[in-house]
């Protein structure tokens, strides 16, 4: 871990009161509920609107890019299946 790296996760706890991981989902459910919230379906047809949906979603379940090892090589389902997560909800 590079120390701006370390100094950010520093930063957030001291700010956030939460870890690193925590905000990281929080951000990446804001991410998915915006396009939303700002109408970026209109004008779209209900089929591209599912292809744009389901692509993102992909996106977020899949092994994070760059991978700079421990969990960011694992898909979001085994993530949750190393701690014992049974589900998510947002």
């Amino acid at each position: 871990m590079g120390n701006s790296a370390g100094r950010r996760r520093a930063l957030l706890l001291a700010l956030f009161g939460v870890p690193l991981v925590v905000v990281t989902l929080f951000v990446i459910s804001l991410s998915a509920v915006t396009p939303f919230a700002a109408g970026a379906g209109i004008g779209t047809s209900p089929h591209n609107a599912q292809d744009e949906v389901a692509a993102l979603i992909a996106r977020i379940e899949a092994p994070q890019v760059p991978n700079r090892q421990g969990l960011d090589s694992m898909t979001l389902e085994e993530v949750m299946q190393r701690f014992r997560v049974p589900g998510a909800s947002v």
